[in-house]
């Protein structure tokens, strides 16, 4: 950095594994980003042992972050590290993507960062655990891309009207993105286990404008062979089912083609079906 000849860098990423006595030198790098008015930045900080607890982790430090280097910001990365925001905050009034993992952050400076992003395009959070809801009531007016994985959340609330693609991984909760009214790609990976009933009733509640989706989950088939609901896939075109089932479950199979009945339009539909065979109760032999 000392060596560096030019006045501004486009990209200044940050990655190796997180001891705590390099704080200082890590907040360096932090400042030469914020005075080289970098619009691109991560800090990729992982403990060299994944496999033991870590107490510590680097904190964001979002006070070395001025007005003018709000300004310039577009591209924020931050996995394995820790988000805490000052009094008076105004947000990243130009940051398009933002990107965490394994972040320590609370409920409300998470909802308060969201609502002060007008201009996020793109926006993955993943093993993020808030042991909470979260809930923005700022529209997120320009987001395009939500992916959320494997976080320890009891529900979401959004209103991001643009959304085209939508990815969630994980244990089901409610969802609510508001009013999108054309949702191009959606992948639910769920590894709680749903009813037909309830995805059924459910998911085009969520889902209403949805083109094409992926669904993979394990599913108990507790339902007459048809059944009719009033909400609809309005748009869906393409479904793509790849479902787990009980062995006890396969004499009533047929009733997947309720999923027809939701998706009036859909023009491609695939299933994929794997049979898991019940634990034996040997004391019955």
């Amino acid at each position: 950095m000392q060596q560096h000849q030019g006045t501004f860098v486009e990209e200044l990423m940050i990655k190796f594994g997180y001891d705590n006595r390099l704080v200082n030198h890590i907040n360096t790098w932090v400042a030469f980003a914020v005075s080289a008015q970098t619009k691109s930045l991560a800090l990729d900080l992982p403990p060299r042992d994944l496999l033991v607890p870590q107490a510590d982790q680097y904190r964001f430090p979002v006070n070395l972050l001025d007005n003018r280097s709000i300004f310039w910001l577009r591209h924020l990365q931050l996995s394995f590290a820790s988000f805490e925001l000052p009094p008076q905050f105004n947000g990243f009034p130009n940051l398009r993507t933002l990107d965490l993992l394994l972040l320590r952050v609370t409920r409300k400076d998470l909802q308060d960062l969201l609502s002060n992003c007008i201009n996020l395009e793109w926006f993955s959070m993943v093993r993020c655990h808030l042991n909470d809801e979260l809930t923005v009531v700022r529209p997120l007016s320009k987001l395009l891309y939500l992916r959320v994985g494997h976080c320890k959340i009891t529900k979401i609330v959004l209103n991001a009207m643009k959304l085209k693609t939508f990815m969630f991984y994980g244990r089901l909760y409610p969802v609510d993105l508001g009013d999108v009214a054309d949702l191009k790609h959606a992948v639910l990976d769920l590894y709680t286990p749903m009813t037909l009933e309830h995805a059924l009733s459910v998911l085009p509640k969520v889902l209403p404008s949805v083109q094409d989706l992926t669904l993979r989950a394990s599913f108990e088939l507790k339902m007459p062979l048809w059944m009719k609901t009033p909400c609809k896939f309005s748009n869906l075109k393409c479904l793509d089912l790849r479902l787990n089932l009980n062995d006890k479950e396969d004499g009533n199979i047929l009733s997947l083609a309720s999923f027809l009945s939701v998706s009036p339009f859909v023009e491609k539909l695939a299933i994929y079906v794997s049979i898991l065979l019940s634990p034996i109760d040997f004391s019955l032999l």
